[in-house]
């Protein structure tokens, strides 16, 4: 029964794939063949041999990138980039004398938009007959006596 053949892609790696490549061959026991950015391990464990790129990341400084594990491929990613996008401000800020009208009472305060209120909902609201009727009071369950006031004494 053939053992089965794990390949590594270190194409991500760049400079650095044959130095993972020499990690791998001084820390990882079966037979391997290298082609290209690929190393092909016969006989290892996926596990052993991804714990092993990990830490060989780790060593380099290379803590961002991801070993992926997909039918007996162990991939190398690097980190994803992500583009930040500054809010876009719309407008422009309200004068000193917008946000100060004390300070400035020649001029006309700044009144606030008024935004739309959002219709309620049918399936939030209860229905009449299960709500309680109006002026009902919840009938407290607490067994202490209730507290005495001190404006008597």
């Amino acid at each position: 029964m053939p053992k089965p053949v794990l390949t590594v892609e270190l194409k991500e790696l760049h400079d650095r794939a044959s130095e993972a490549t020499q990690f791998l061959k001084s820390k990882v026991e079966g037979k391997m063949r290298t082609k290209g950015t690929q190393l092909q391990i016969e006989g290892a464990k996926t596990k052993q041999v991804k714990l092993q790129l990990h830490k060989f990341l780790h060593h380099q400084g290379l803590d961002h990138y991801r070993v992926l594990s997909q039918s007996g491929v162990l991939e190398v990613t690097p980190p994803e980039k992500h583009v930040f996008h500054p809010p876009e401000h719309e407008g422009s800020p309200p004068t000193a004398a917008q946000t100060t009208p004390y300070l400035f009472p020649q001029t006309p305060a700044l009144t606030p938009e008024k935004k739309k209120k959002a219709k309620p909902s049918i399936s939030t609201s209860k229905p009449r007959a299960l709500a309680a009727p109006r002026g009902a009071h919840q009938v407290s369950r607490d067994p202490r006596p209730p507290r005495r006031s001190l404006q008597g004494l």
